[in-house]
C-alpha cells in the first residue's frame, strides 16, 4: 500500500475536530512504532475471538501488550507507570476508531472497542513503513479537515521551495502553529480558565513532523523549524531528543529516563522485531519457497538468509539485519554454500554477489509494480556496504547495477586467494532461475 491508498481509505471519514470536539491525537500516536506495537497488541487480544470487545484497561492489562511495550520500548512493567500508559494505550485506539479501522461504544463508563478491518490492523502491525504513511495521511486530513488546509499547504510549498529564505519558512511555520494552537484552544475542553498552548504545541509539532517526512521536508525540532528534513528514524518514539537533557526523549519524566539508561540494547531490540517482521513477510511473500530456484525445489527446507552477513567480523554490517532488500530464501543446502568452510567463516564472494544479483530482479519487478515493500536506495545503501569505494549509486538503472556487482566482485579474491572472474553473462543464467512468484 502506499500513501494514495490510506487517502482512499480515510477519505470517508472526517477530522474535523470542530465538529468532533476534542483531541484527535498527540505526541503519541504521531510514532508509528508506537501504532504499530498497539495494532500488535489489539490482534493479539482478538485472535481467538475477532469480535469481542475491550476497553483500554483490558488491553492494558494483558501480558502480551506488557512484554512488547517493555521489549521494545525499553519501558519499565506497565503496572509501574499506569498513569503514563493510560494516555499510551488510549489515544492509539481512539486514532483507530476515527480511522475506522476499529469502533468503539461509548456507551457505557468505559469505551468498548471492536476491530472492524483486521486486513488493516494487521497491516499496521507487520510493516511499520505502513504505519508510517498511515500517521502522515491521518495527521494531514486532520490538519485539512478542521480548517487549517491554507496555512498547511502554503507551509508545505514554502519549505519546498528552494527559492526562499529560512526567515519566510518560518514564518509560515509560525503561522501554522498558530492556528492549529488557536484551533485546539476553541474546541477542546478545559479546566482553567485560559488554558496554555502547553498541549497544543505538543500535539503540534510531532504532527507537523509525520507531513514533514511525507514530503521531504524540514518540519520542527526544540519548538523550531529543524535545520535538516525529518527522516523516518525522527518519527520513532523517542526519536527527537529533548533539548534540556542529552539523550532524553521528548515528555520522558527523569526517573523514565533514568529507568531506560538502565536498560542498554533498546536500539538492538527494535532492530530485531523490525527484522523478525520482515523474515515472516518475506516468507509469506513468497511461500517458504526458494527464489533462487536452481532445480524448482520449491517447498523443501527453506531459511531466510541475509546476504550481507549481520556479523562484523565476517565481512558483514549489523546495520543491514532488518532490511528486507538484505534477505533472500534459500534452501537449507544453499544457505550452507553461502559460506562453505562453516557458519563462523567468510561468505562466498561469489555466491554472494550473485544472491545480490538475484534479489536485484525481485526488488527491480516489486518497485516496477508500484509496491513499497523494497525499496531502491535501500538496495543502493546495502551494496555499497559490502563493497569498497561506494560504487553504487540511486542513478544507475538495475542493469547497471548488476553490471556493477560484477565488477565489484572481481575486483576481490575468492575464499582460496584466487582471482574471481565472473561473466557478465552470469546475470542472465541468474535471471531465469529468479522468478519465485509473490504469493502473499
Amino acid at each position: 500500500m502506499a500513501y494514495k491508498d490510506w487517502k482512499n481509505i480515510l477519505a470517508g471519514i472526517s477530522l474535523d475536530i470542530r465538529q468532533v470536539g476534542h483531541q484527535i491525537c498527540d505526541q503519541k500516536t504521531s510514532c508509528f512504532d508506537v501504532m504499530s506495537i498497539i495494532a500488535e497488541s489489539v490482534l493479539h487480544f482478538t485472535e481467538e475471538d475477532y469480535d469481542i470487545q475491550f476497553s483500554r484497561h483490558e488491553l492494558q492489562a494483558d501480558q502480551f501488550s506488557d512484554g512488547i511495550v517493555r521489549e521494545n520500548l525499553g519501558k519499565p512493567d506497565i503496572t509501574l507507570a499506569s498513569n503514563e500508559y493510560d494516555k499510551f494505550f488510549q489515544q492509539p485506539l481512539n486514532v483507530l476508531a476515527h480511522a475506522g479501522i476499529l469502533s468503539v461504544n461509548k456507551a457505557g463508563r468505559t469505551h468498548q472497542f471492536r476491530v472492524e478491518n483486521r486486513e488493516f490492523l494487521t497491516i499496521l502491525a507487520q510493516q511499520e513503513t505502513q504505519a508510517r504513511q498511515f500517521n502522515a495521511v491521518f495527521t494531514e486530513k486532520y490538519f485539512r479537515d478542521s480548517g487549517l488546509e491554507e496555512q498547511l499547504e502554503n507551509f508545505i510549498v514554502v519549505a519546498r521551495d528552494q527559492g526562499t529564505d529560512d526567515q519566510e519558512k518560518k514564518e509560515a511555520l509560525s503561522a501554522l502553529r498558530d492556528a492549529h494552537n488557536q484551533l485546539i484552544l476553541d474546541n477542546t475542553p478545559s479546566r482553567v480558565v485560559n488554558p496554555s498552548t502547553t498541549n497544543a504545541r505538543r500535539i503540534f509539532w510531532p504532527a507537523l513532523n509525520c507531513i514533514a517526512q511525507r514530503y521531504g521536508i524540514r518540519g520542527g525540532r526544540g519548538g523550531q523549524l529543524s535545520q535538516e528534513v525529518i527522516l523516518p528514524d525522527n518519527l520513532r518514539y523517542g526519536g527527537e531528543e529533548n533539548s534540556r537533557d542529552f539523550g532524553k526523549r521528548r515528555d520522558e519524566t527523569r526517573t523514565e529516563w533514568a529507568e531506560r539508561l538502565a536498560i542498554q540494547g533498546n536500539a538492538n531490540r527494535v532492530l530485531n522485531r523490525l527484522m523478525n517482521q520482515n523474515i515472516a513477510a518475506i516468507n509469506r511473500r513468497y511461500a517458504r519457497r526458494s527464489q533462487f530456484d536452481l532445480e524448482k525445489y520449491g517447498h523443501k527446507g527453506t531459511q531466510v538468509h541475509h546476504i550481507l552477513l549481520r556479523s562484523a567480523n565476517l565481512g558483514g554490517n549489523l546495520r543491514f539485519k532488518a532490511h528486507a532488500e538484505n534477505m533472500i530464501i534459500l534452501e537449507a543446502v544453499q544457505h550452507q554454500q553461502t559460506q562453505p568452510q562453516g557458519f563462523q567463516k567468510l561468505p562466498d564472494p561469489i555466491f554472494q554477489a550473485e544472491l545480490f544479483i538475484c534479489n536485484s530482479f525481485y526488488i527491480e519487478r516489486s518497485i516496477e509494480n508500484g509496491e513499497d515493500f523494497y525499496t531502491k536506495e535501500n538496495f543502493v545503501q546495502l551494496l555499497n556496504a559490502a563493497y569498497d569505494g561506494n560504487p553504487f549509486n540511486d542513478n544507475q538503472s538495475f542493469a547497471d547495477l548488476r553490471e556493477a556487482i560484477i565488477d565489484a566482485v572481481n575486483q576481490i579474491p575468492d575464499l582460496e586467494g584466487n582471482t574471481i572472474n565472473l561473466p557478465l553473462a552470469r546475470i542472465a543464467e541468474i535471471c531465469k532461475i529468479c522468478d519465485t512468484p509473490v504469493v502473499g
